[in-house]
């Protein structure tokens, strides 16, 4: 309940504030589990992802945003967010993800490990195509543009008000020995984007 009250009400602030736009919302599959393998910009990027899904979202959260705050692990956790030790392997938590996905819901991952320092595109993990492998099924690329631009990582709040976009590229069945596609599609939709605003 908690969730989709945060999302009707985050969508319609994200629109007015950011003047939020969504292409390619017609590759995210109405039913079946997928990877929605994202870039990284700013701490936006989840809920932004998550705002412009007609489905519920799952999205992996660093372990210690669940300890420092109880009250913001509590909510965090009612939308969804999966905890996760980034700092060394967390089976357990992989192991949760695993599930989700096989459950046939959408989990939301970023397959660079952290936000981009400069608004470029980081290197991508090879673990990301073995989790859509162990779990059977697609990764879809997603884009997000313009949230490092109000959002900044050495900066603890917003900068300014910049448009964001989000992006979905069509499914992709890929392993860890050809996860670089990822990026090469990001670099596609990112001059797709740059061109739809120009037009």
């Amino acid at each position: 309940m908690l969730y989709f009250i945060v999302h009707k009400i985050g969508c319609l602030l994200a629109i007015i504030f950011f003047r939020l736009r969504v292409y390619g919302r017609n590759n995210i599959p109405e039913k079946g589990g997928s990877l929605l393998t994202s870039n990284h910009q700013s701490y936006l990027d989840p809920a932004l992802i998550s705002f412009v899904i007609n489905r519920p979202v799952y999205f992996l959260a660093r372990k210690e945003l669940f300890e420092a705050n109880r009250l913001f692990g509590w909510l965090i956790s009612q939308l969804n967010a999966i905890p996760i030790e980034r700092k060394e392997f967390d089976s357990s938590g992989v192991r949760r993800a695993i599930e989700i996905l096989r459950k046939g819901k959408l989990l939301i991952v970023f397959p660079e490990g952290t936000r981009t320092l400069n608004g470029q595109i980081g290197e991508v993990k090879k673990g990301i195509g073995l989790l859509g492998t162990r779990a059977n099924v697609p990764l879809i690329p997603t884009f997000i543009n313009g949230a490092y631009q109000s959002w900044p990582r050495q900066h603890k709040l917003p900068r300014r008000l910049t448009q964001i976009t989000v992006s979905f590229n069509k499914p992709l069945w890929l392993d860890k020995n050809n996860t670089q596609v990822i990026s090469q599609i990001w670099e596609q939709l990112s001059r797709r984007d740059k061109k739809g605003k120009t037009n």
